[in-house]
């Protein structure tokens, strides 16, 4: 099931509950809307590159706004819909981690079902967690405590968080956190990355391995994000170099897939 379809269920179970969906919070607290309709919402496409690549025009157009006019300032203090929204957003958290909903009246929801709406929440409402101090600590402490347990490098993967779209929920997610959210979530930005990088040369399925080298790649070719990561990581001298990381990691595994078509083309009768 696609998020668009994930965020349509849950706005009419909110609707139904008498509570808000997103975009009745972005009205409620006032943050910009023109980035946050059905038509500026990112596309889904077959593989996580298109997907991150898509993302960099949200980010860039944001950043602008946030710079020229935008809300520029945090808040801590919410409207009655931002304060169900949040309570909503924690609940959406628990459920995605396995456990239970302390608002929303549902026992239990499958995870990537969860997961995906979270995804679909973290990458079209991202003024939500720029303004308001109360989502983005969700974000921070919460959300990102999630997503690493999820991406956990072991080999062995357990029941449905060993399933490839749950993975693939997991690495988008966090791809955008670390695009979208880098400024302000440095600590947690830097996890990841060397998360990423790590899984690369893991003893895992290919796919999953296919997945990350996307990710990566991903960030590479997108001139914006590669600015960020490099102003906010590798220009400081007591962050990781993480972008210098990628990009060796990236020509190991370059490297690497060219030895092995030089020794089979070596080992091949002539």
């Amino acid at each position: 099931m696609s998020s668009e379809s994930c965020a349509e269920y849950c706005c009419s179970y909110l609707q139904a509950s008498g509570g808000p969906d997103f975009d009745q919070v972005v009205c409620a607290e006032s943050l910009p809307t023109s980035k946050f309709s059905s038509g500026g919402q990112i596309s889904r496409t077959g593989s996580v590159t298109g997907d991150v690549n898509r993302g960099i025009n949200l980010s860039e157009s944001l950043e602008n706004e946030f710079v020229s006019g935008g809300p520029s300032l945090m808040r801590e203090t919410l409207t009655k819909a931002g304060k169900l929204g949040l309570r909503l957003l924690e609940d959406l958290t628990a459920l995605a981690a396995g456990g239970s909903a302390s608002w929303l009246r549902v026992n239990s929801l499958q995870r990537t079902f969860v997961l995906d709406i979270l995804e679909f929440i973290l990458s079209n409402y991202v003024a939500v967690f720029r303004t308001l101090v109360p989502y983005e600590q969700v974000l921070q402490h919460q959300i990102c405590s999630l997503l690493m347990t999820s991406i956990r490098t072991n080999s062995e993967f357990e029941g449905e968080s060993g399933e490839p779209y749950f993975r693939r929920l997991v690495l988008r997610s966090v791809a955008h956190i670390i695009r979208l959210y880098s400024a302000s979530l440095i600590t947690e930005c830097e996890v990841f990355l060397s998360m990423l990088v790590k899984v690369i040369f893991l003893d895992l399925p290919l796919w999953h391995r296919i997945l990350v080298l996307e990710i990566l790649r991903g960030f590479c070719v997108e001139a914006r994000t590669l600015r960020v990561l490099f102003q906010n990581f590798d220009m400081h001298p007591k962050n990781t170099n993480v972008v210098e990381g990628m990009v060796k990691a990236l020509a190991r595994v370059v490297s690497s897939v060219q030895a092995l078509a030089t020794a089979a083309l070596l080992s091949s009768p002539a």
